[in-house]
């Protein structure tokens, strides 16, 4: 005698409990978008992949690593249960912290440091997603290398 009849809604109690005790569960992803001006523009988008729970009071920072938090929500927001797709828009000044490299075709560079962004919930955990840009190995892509060296080491800036 089997009992799979049970695990639908047996899993579907487990999910609910889990929303309740753990609060919604975000997931954040980041990606560079380009920039023309005067910064390097990247968008953050934020899923509330909870069924039954709102995030609320959420804020985002966005920090570089070894550098410092650069950028902060100006303002906290919420997201209903199942918000998918919700975008979060920041720059990085250039040349100082990011910068388009010409001989690279565009490709952007934090200098050969991490971009990190967290998404705070409230009172809840928060969660954080990295950006790294292409890295090029000397064995492989020897010209690609020295270009993407020679600009890290004109770009490095220290901690404030």
């Amino acid at each position: 005698m089997t009992f799979t009849w049970i695990l639908g809604p047996l899993v579907q109690v487990v999910v609910r409990l889990c929303d309740r005790v753990l609060g919604p569960r975000l997931r954040v992803t980041v990606e560079c978008t380009g920039g023309a001006g005067p910064k390097i523009n990247f968008r953050a988008t934020i899923d509330n992949l909870s069924t039954t729970k709102p995030a609320l009071g959420c804020q985002v920072s966005a920090e570089i690593q070894g550098i410092g938090t650069l950028y902060e929500s100006p303002s906290s927001f919420s997201l209903p249960a199942g918000k998918l797709d919700y975008p979060v828009r920041f720059g990085l000044e250039r040349p100082r912290d990011a910068d388009l490299v010409k001989a690279l075709n565009d490709e952007p560079t934090l200098y050969g440091r991490t971009l990190i962004v967290r998404v705070k919930n409230g009172r809840h955990r928060a969660v954080k997603c990295q950006w790294d840009e292409a890295r090029y190995d000397p064995q492989t892509n020897r010209a690609r290398y020295e270009i993407q060296q020679d600009v890290w080491r004109g770009g490095q800036r220290d901690a404030p």
